[in-house]
């Protein structure tokens, strides 16, 4: 996404919502409470969009399906947005993500607010990088 440009993030669950909006400053973020409301919170604003969807990749080993890359690459589908989610993480979500992430940083960092700085930097490139425009 270009600096200055309308970026709208469509995630699944309030934790996430938040934890997406502290990381990215100043975009939109559009929560659907469950996978599968993600789609139904349209219509969304001209600008950039991308959904930040689970891996539920733990659920994916057992039964073979990841409900949240799927739910989420519907909504991107139905929303005309790009769709990113975390890898390489024990949890799920985009919360999860930057929980292990800090404790990660603050292990090799001196001072907290530059560990949590670089890890909102690196959850906001992932998440913009995924990002497509959408003209009105």
């Amino acid at each position: 996404a270009r600096r200055g440009s309308t970026l709208t993030a469509v995630v699944e669950g309030l934790a996430t919502g938040l934890a997406v909006y502290q990381a990215l400053g100043r975009a939109t973020v559009v929560v659907g409470w469950c996978a599968s409301m993600m789609a139904a919170v349209g219509p969304l604003p001209a600008g950039f969009r991308v959904v930040c969807a689970d891996n539920d990749s733990q659920t994916a080993a057992r039964i073979g399906k990841n409900p949240g890359v799927e739910a989420g690459r519907a909504a991107a589908e139905a929303l005309g947005a790009g769709v990113c989610w975390p890898d390489g993480i024990r949890g799920t979500d985009w919360q999860d993500w930057r929980v292990e992430r800090r404790e990660r940083a603050l292990a090799t960092e001196k001072r907290s607010g530059t560990a949590y700085r670089v890890v909102d930097e690196e959850m906001s490139q992932i998440i913009t990088a995924a990002a497509v425009w959408v003209a009105g």
